[in-house]
C-alpha cells in the first residue's frame, strides 16, 4: 500500500525540514545493508529492531533468522554495498526508495562453524518504505518493485 499523508500526520517528531539528498539516502541505506548484515551474523533477531519501525513490518528477515535460530545456524561474509538509491516519493516523514544492492556470496554456517550452505553473489533490486519517527528514519517494509 502507498505511504499516504496520515501517516505522516500521526508522527509527534517533526519531521527534517528538508529531503535527504542522494548521497544521504545512500548512506541511511548502506546504514540499514549494515545492521541487517550484522542480525544475520549474529543469527540475533533482536538485531531488527534498529532497522524496522515496527516489529511486524520486519517480514521476511524476522522469519529467516527465527528460523535461524532455531536451527542454530548464522551467516559468514554476507555483505550487502548500495549500488543506487532513487527516491520514488519523498514527503517530510515518509519516504519511498527504489534501491539496487550488490549482496556479496556467503555462507551459511551451523553452531559448530560447519558450512551448511552456500549463496552466490547477486544484485537485488527491492522498494524500501520509510518513516521518520524520533530522530531518525526507519524501514516500514520492504518488497518488489511494482
Amino acid at each position: 500500500a502507498p505511504l499516504s499523508a496520515q501517516d505522516a500526520a500521526s508522527d509527534p517528531v517533526l519531521p527534517p525540514t528538508a529531503a535527504p539528498s542522494a548521497a544521504d539516502w545512500k548512506r541511511i541505506v548502506a546504514n540499514f545493508d549494515d545492521l541487517r548484515s550484522q542480525a544475520y551474523a549474529a543469527g540475533d533477531r533482536s538485531m531488527l529492531s534498529q532497522i524496522y519501525v515496527v516489529p511486524a513490518s520486519s517480514g521476511v528477515d524476522d522469519y529467516v533468522l527465527r528460523f535461524m535460530a532455531k536451527e542454530h545456524l548464522r551467516t559468514v561474509g554476507l555483505t550487502e554495498r548500495v549500488i543506487r538509491v532513487k527516491p520514488q516519493l519523498e514527503l517530510p516523514a515518509l519516504a519511498e526508495l527504489l534501491v539496487n544492492d550488490h549482496v556479496s556470496a556467503y555462507q551459511v554456517v551451523d553452531h559448530l562453524g560447519r558450512v551448511v550452505a552456500r549463496r552466490p553473489a547477486r544484485i537485488l533490486t527491492y522498494e524500501l518504505k520509510l518513516r521518520y519517527r524520533a530522530h531518525r528514519w526507519w524501514v516500514r517494509s520492504v518488497s518488489a518493485p511494482e
